[in-house]
């Protein structure tokens, strides 16, 4: 993700970037899920704190299995 984001501020001067966590999953996958949410979070603070324009959108508080899936 570092990388792309890296690729897009090199491209695109100026731009911002909205990035939004998963929503949980239920197990196994859950696991992944926080971890990924919990680095990306990390990776937006560090970013902003740099001074790049990017932001984190958090959708965590929705569950996502099986039943939601249309076909």
């Amino acid at each position: 993700m570092a990388t792309l984001i890296d690729r897009i501020f090199a491209v695109a001067t100026g731009t911002t970037i909205i990035l939004g966590t998963l929503p949980p999953m239920y197990e196994p996958a859950d696991d992944i899920v926080r971890q990924y949410n919990s680095d990306l979070a990390d990776l937006v603070s560090k970013r902003s704190a740099a001074g790049q324009k990017i932001f984190l959108v958090r959708s965590e508080e929705r569950r996502v299995g099986k039943e939601c899936l249309c076909s």
